[in-house]
C-alpha cells in the first residue's frame, strides 16, 4: 500500500519504507463530539421547484463570504455568486453570465472567478464581477501570487500562466512536456507553502470503453464488480515562485483532489471509486520533520475537504458514503476535527446538511463549511 504514498515522500526527501503514522487512524466513526462547539446553519436554500448547486466557496475573513454555483429553475440556469458582508446572517445573489466553476481571493477586496467560458475579476469582494478574457478551454481554476501573475488548471496537460491579470494566458512548458494523453489528464489543485515553494497536482487516468457509456450509479451490479485500475499521479513542483517547474510522475490508485498546508503541515485528500475498500483517504505531510503517513480514511464517510486553523485544529469535511459512492443522491454531511493529532471527535452537525461535496474554508479562527446542495454552516461555541 505505501505505493500509493512514494510520491509524497519523494518530496519531503524519504524513502517509502520511512512512512510513519502520526496520528492514529480509527477503526471506527469518531465520538461524536458534545454539544458545543457545533455546526450551525447560516444559509439554506429552500424554494419550490428550484435547486442551487454550490461549486465552491471561500471565506474572505471572519464575516465576508463568497460561494458560487447556479440555480436550476424549471429546466433553466440561472448563474449566480452568493456575497454576505456579515458573517451569513445576510446574503446578496449576485448575477453573473455563466455557471460558477471556481473562485480564488487574493485579499478581502480582489478575486478571480472561473466561469464554464471567461474569468471574471473583482474589487469589491464578489459584489460586483466584470469580464477578464475567454479563459482557455478546459481550465477550471485559478491561482493568483499577486494582482498580476497567475495560473489556470484543469482537463488536460497543459496549464497556463498570466501576467496581467489573467488577460493573457500561455502555455507553461513543463506541462506540455509531459509524456502524458492530453485527454486521459486533469490537474485538480495548486497550492504555495510560502513564498517560493509551490505544488501542482494532478492526475492522468486510462479510461475503460464502458468509461463513456452511462455512469456507474445506472448499472451498480456491474461498477462494483470492476477492479480499479491505477493511474499516474502528476505532481508539478516550483521552488521560486512560479517561474520555473519538475515534475514527477508516479503510479497510484485514486484521485488526489485536495492539497493543503499550514506552514510545514500539508493534508492531501485522495478519493477512490464505487470498487476501492473506502471511498477516500487523508493523507499528512510533516515538512519540518520529513514524516508523511495515511492521516484519516473510514468506509462510511467520503471526504471532500480538508481546513486547519491557527490552533492547530484539523477539521475534515465528509458525506456519509453508501456502497455506491458515485450515486447522484446526496448524502448527510459529517465533520471530524483531529486536536493535537491525537483526539478525533466526530462533531454535531445541523440535521438539515446534505450534500455530493462540501467545501471548508477557515480564515483564523473562523471556520466555515459549504455543500454543493445550497447549505453554509458555521463553527460556532
Amino acid at each position: 500500500m505505501l505505493f500509493r504514498y512514494f510520491w509524497l515522500a519523494a518530496l519531503v526527501g524519504l524513502p517509502p519504507a520511512g512512512a510513519q503514522l502520526l496520528a492514529p487512524i480509527p477503526a471506527e466513526a469518531p465520538p461524536m463530539l458534545g454539544k458545543s462547539p457545533a455546526w450551525r446553519m447560516q444559509y439554506l436554500f429552500d424554494e419550490d421547484d428550484a435547486e442551487l448547486v454550490l461549486n465552491d466557496f471561500a471565506a474572505v475573513s471572519p464575516t465576508h463570504l463568497v460561494a458560487g454555483g447556479y440555480l436550476h429553475v424549471k429546466g433553466k440556469v440561472k448563474p449566480l455568486a452568493l456575497v454576505s458582508n456579515d458573517g451569513g446572517q445576510n446574503w446578496r445573489r449576485v448575477e453573473v453570465k455563466e455557471p460558477v466553476l471556481s473562485l480564488y481571493f487574493l485579499d478581502q477586496s480582489r478575486g478571480w472567478l472561473v466561469t464554464t467560458k471567461h474569468l471574471y475579476a473583482t474589487l469589491e469582494g464578489g459584489l460586483q464581477w466584470k469580464r477578464v478574457a475567454k479563459i482557455p478551454q478546459g481550465m477550471e481554476r485559478v491561482v493568483f501570487r499577486t494582482a498580476q501573475e497567475g495560473w489556470t488548471f484543469g482537463l488536460g496537460k497543459t496549464f497556463y500562466k498570466t501576467v496581467n491579470g489573467g488577460g493573457n494566458w500561455t502555455k507553461v512548458p513543463e506541462g506540455e512536456e509531459l509524456k502524458l494523453t492530453d485527454e486521459n489528464t486533469a490537474f485538480r489543485w495548486m497550492e504555495f507553502v510560502d513564498q517560493r515553494r509551490g505544488l501542482l497536482v494532478g492526475n492522468s487516468q486510462p479510461r475503460r470503453p464502458h468509461d463513456r457509456d452511462v455512469p456507474d450509479w445506472f448499472a451498480p451490479e456491474t461498477a462494483l464488480r470492476r477492479r480499479q485500475l491505477p493511474g499516474s499521479l502528476v505532481v508539478l513542483e516550483t521552488a521560486d515562485a512560479g517561474q520555473t517547474w519538475s515534475s514527477q510522475v508516479r503510479s497510484i490508485l485514486g484521485t488526489v483532489t485536495r492539497l493543503r498546508f499550514a506552514g510545514d503541515q500539508g493534508l492531501a485528500v485522495f478519493n477512490y471509486t464505487d470498487q476501492f475498500d473506502w471511498p477516500s483517504e487523508v493523507i499528512r505531510l510533516d515538512l519540518k520533520t520529513r514524516t508523511n503517513a495515511p492521516f484519516f480514511r473510514q468506509k462510511d464517510r467520503n471526504v471532500t475537504d480538508v481546513a486547519a486553523t491557527k490552533d492547530g485544529a484539523v477539521y475534515l469535511a465528509a458525506i456519509e458514503a453508501t456502497r455506491l459512492r458515485s450515486s447522484p443522491v446526496p448524502g448527510k454531511l459529517h465533520i471530524i476535527r483531529v486536536k493535537n493529532l491525537k483526539d478525533w471527535n466526530e462533531m454535531a452537525v445541523d440535521y438539515r446538511a446534505v450534500g455530493r461535496r462540501a467545501f471548508l474554508s477557515a480564515y483564523g479562527d473562523s471556520v466555515w463549511v459549504a455543500t454543493d446542495q445550497g447549505m453554509v454552516l458555521k463553527l460556532s461555541d
